[in-house]
């Protein structure tokens, strides 16, 4: 029932984007006086069809991997056979065709789904800059052994204040910064300060195809080599991963971890340091289950990421504890501080987007690190259990990547057409209609064969 709720919470998100997205298209068009055949939501046969005062038709399709806008004049693949064009008379053809409109309204009917969807970030961005921003401080509270956080001579009790000279006020900038330098070789500047100093020390880490050939969801703490300093959190477990040593034990949320091999307990970092120096390694387990002790044995799986010695992992999550004050900062802004900052984060996601797309392209980034509708309704699931700011952080991430990717030059996506269009401006007229239709079938495979790989990436995680 659970994993039924997260797909319907999944292809509800999505399908508000795709029809965010193709609204904008929508709209322009009909300002621009193209008249639109059909709105549709999903691939396939139609479940729902009705039409409103202008003749458009809306459907509502059953495969939920996107959407679109028919416009009149718009099918370069055989209008002529193209059912919803039949019986639109000449002066209509004239008038109101997506092809006799200006190469400006053109350019700005296919431009407005990406807008829309990179709009709708920067609106999410600013309500929740307006909401107030709570974060923990990046501070350090253990440092691994041998480990790019090691060799940058980084010590517990630090605060992480930049990462290649980028600040970084909370966990969440540090992650981003990290993940920016994915696939890269060559060094890491991390800069930090000590509690109640304003002293900042900069050191460096060399790092080797950083975090490229993770399969898994990625986690540039880890590999950096620290553990996030939280005093006091006791070794409570939050979630058990699926078909994991831990739910093979037979440990479920609300377990907190008493002993292990008859070694206390005393927090969640112990529990952490137990397993990971444990790999391979059956021992017995004492959790508090219910006001009573309950024990197991467990046997921690070996990982092996090539970014740190081999170590043992078990699939269990901590429970969310709240910080101490001192541990948190408070980030409050006016309206116009919110939208200064909503833009300013819009853009640097989107250049983020653009160069790990570029990065895969070129070998350096994994293509498994490519992932699909699965993933989406899964992380979408889970963030509406987080709560609704999760959620909404999530939902400005996926609008923001629609855009982004819905303006790469590829025949069959948006940018396809924009790139066409700037053919128009340079040559004078139109590239020839079959020129325009082989373009949309090489799109159209290549976009499809992405669409496999994002799949079989997914199934692969589940």
């Amino acid at each position: 029932m659970e994993k039924l709720q997260i797909a319907l919470i999944g292809i509800l998100t999505l399908g508000v984007l795709i029809t965010i997205h193709e609204f904008g298209h929508f709209w322009v068009a009909r300002r621009c006086g193209v008249r639109v055949l059909r709105f549709s939501i999903g691939f396939g046969k139609p479940l729902i069809t009705w039409h409103d005062r202008q003749k458009t038709e809306y459907t509502l399709c059953p495969i939920p991997l996107g959407g679109y806008v028919r416009m009149l004049g718009e099918n370069t693949m055989g209008a002529e056979n193209d059912p919803l064009e039949q019986g639109i008379s000449a002066e209509e053809r004239q008038r109101s065709a997506f092809d006799r409109k200006t190469l400006a309204a053109r350019a700005a009917i296919v431009t407005a789904g990406p807008a829309i969807n990179l709009l709708l970030a920067v609106l999410i961005y600013w309500v929740l800059g307006l909401a107030g921003v709570v974060s923990v401080i990046p501070r350090i509270g253990t440092v691994l052994p041998d480990t790019p956080a090691a060799e940058a001579g980084l010590e517990e009790n630090q605060e992480i204040v930049a990462v290649d000279g980028t600040p970084t006020t909370n966990w969440q900038a540090v992650a981003l910064a990290l993940l920016k330098r994915i696939g890269d070789t060559g060094e890491l500047q991390i800069s930090v300060r000590y509690q109640d100093s304003e002293a900042v020390y900069h050191s460096r880490a060399h790092v080797e195809q950083w975090l490229s050939e993770e399969s898994d969801q990625l986690d540039p703490l880890r590999a950096l080599g620290v553990i996030p300093y939280l005093p006091a959190q006791r070794a409570l477990v939050g979630a058990v991963s699926p078909d994991s040593p831990a739910e093979r034990a037979g440990l479920r949320a609300g377990d907190e971890i008493i002993s292990a091999d008859g070694e206390d307990i005393a927090d969640w970092n112990a529990w952490v340091v137990a397993v990971r120096k444990r790999a391979q390694q059956t021992f017995l387990l004492t959790v508090q289950r219910d006001s009573s002790p309950w024990q197991t044995e467990i046997t921690p799986k070996t990982v092996d990421d090539g970014d740190n010695p081999p170590y043992g992992w078990v699939g269990t999550a901590l429970a969310y504890q709240e910080p101490p004050p001192d541990l948190l900062r408070i980030e409050q802004h006016t309206p116009l501080e919110a939208a200064v900052a909503a833009v300013r984060r819009t853009i640097d996601l989107s250049l983020f987007t653009l160069e790990a797309i570029g990065k895969m392209v070129t070998g350096t980034l994994s293509s498994k690190q490519l992932s699909g509708p699965v993933t989406i309704a899964r992380l979408a699931g889970q963030a509406i259990d987080d709560g609704w700011r999760p959620f909404l952080e999530l939902l400005a991430l996926f609008s923001l990547s629609l855009g982004v990717l819905n303006l790469l030059p590829i025949p069959i996506l948006d940018g396809g057409h924009l790139l066409y269009m700037l053919f128009e401006c340079v040559l004078g007229r139109p590239l020839p209609i079959r020129v325009q239709n082989a373009g949309q079938h090489v799109g159209l495979v290549l976009i499809l064969s992405v669409m496999c790989l994002a799949l079989y990436n997914d199934f692969l995680r589940l």
